[in-house]
């Protein structure tokens, strides 16, 4: 199998309404055909190279690697992968992890204090676990781009 074949499923599953895809290889797979699924995101990829095995893999096997639910926990949202950073504090307390997704752009906050995942729809993020505050900041704030995450509050003990 090769990257032109990778490319066909991708274009075949942009033509219908799923988030997702599974493709089995019977045969040999490129280098280049693994790395091209690997990196689709919408659709996402999922690739068995199921040479030398059963022509009809149990479906069960796969059901979470196709299910249309990424890491992205803000509403309506089905497929959103979080890609997250890691932002150094002026202060030299411990680093806070936030992101965006990938689909529909809304950024997260882990908290660092209790290590819930909150979306934040503004500048301000509260955990709704422990109460924690934090604060999305920017030198333009109307690009969306957010450059730092500082703690605004701790959460409760």
């Amino acid at each position: 199998m090769a990257v032109t074949h990778i490319d066909k499923f991708v274009g075949m599953l942009l033509d219908l309404p799923v988030d997702s895809g599974v493709f089995y290889a019977f045969g040999p797979v490129t280098p280049g055909a693994r790395q091209r699924a690997a990196n689709a995101r919408h659709p996402k990829i999922s690739m068995k190279e199921l040479a030398g095995e059963a022509l009809f893999p149990p479906w069960s096997d796969n059901l979470e690697e196709i299910s249309p639910w990424g890491t992205c926990r803000a509403p309506n949202c089905r497929a959103g992968e979080i890609w997250w950073q890691t932002f150094v504090q002026d202060d030299g307390t411990d680093a806070i992890e936030a992101g965006s997704c990938d689909y529909c752009g809304t950024w997260t906050v882990k908290c660092r204090d209790c290590g819930e995942e909150e979306y934040a729809f503004s500048t301000d993020v509260t955990c709704m676990t422990c109460g924690a505050g934090y604060e999305l900041t920017s030198s333009d704030y109307q690009s969306n781009n957010w450059d730092g995450v500082v703690q605004t509050s701790k959460g409760h003990d």
